[in-house]
């Protein structure tokens, strides 16, 4: 998971844009840039990604295999928006 914030840091500072903030703030940036190009990005803020980084990156809990499931699926598209940026 902290991967992510390793790809969008680095999306960012490829596309100019700052990398101040927090992820909310900085995922924000991209999803704004996503759009001025006609495109969209996942809400990884949405409830059952966002519940499950919460739980293994803040409380330091091991995901069920279900959050498992989850996080695949969201890094997975992510991962494939954010090419297209």
């Amino acid at each position: 998971l902290t991967l992510i914030e390793v790809i969008v840091n680095k999306k960012l500072e490829k596309l100019g844009l700052s990398r101040e903030g927090s992820f909310e703030n900085r995922w924000n940036r991209l999803s704004s840039k996503a759009e001025e190009k006609g495109m969209r990005l996942p809400d990884l803020l949405a409830g059952p990604f966002y519940k499950a980084r919460s739980k293994v990156i803040h409380e330091g809990k091991e995901p069920s295999p279900e959050e498992i499931e989850i996080i695949i699926k969201y890094l997975t598209l992510c991962s494939d928006s954010l090419k297209k940026i």
